[in-house]
């Protein structure tokens, strides 16, 4: 197994006043070692890389409306196939 590399993907939600905070964990991530965020969506969706360029996790300002639409096409553009079986937006929607 690759160092910082997850068993399963862990995903954190946080409801705030203009939406719901999202974010897709693809490796386990320490503090500091993303070196590079790159914006995929203006204002919406970012994706970190460590420094060898590896996809670390994906973060969702506008969870609600990461549909599955939207994280199929994520998961293609990104090469994280992981990402294709997600639907945030149903997620915001499930009672905690």
């Amino acid at each position: 197994m690759v160092k910082g590399e997850l068993k399963s993907l862990r995903i954190t939600l946080e409801v705030t006043e203009t939406g719901v905070l999202g974010y897709i964990y693809i490796r386990d991530v320490e503090s500091g070692q993303a070196k590079e965020t790159v914006e995929i969506e203006p204002a919406s969706i970012m994706a970190d890389y460590d420094a060898g360029g590896n996809l670390l996790g994906v973060e969702f300002l506008n969870a609600e409306q990461a549909d599955a639409e939207l994280m199929h096409r994520l998961a293609n553009q990104l090469g994280a196939p992981e990402l294709a079986g997600i639907d945030l937006a149903e997620m915001c929607k499930s009672p905690v």
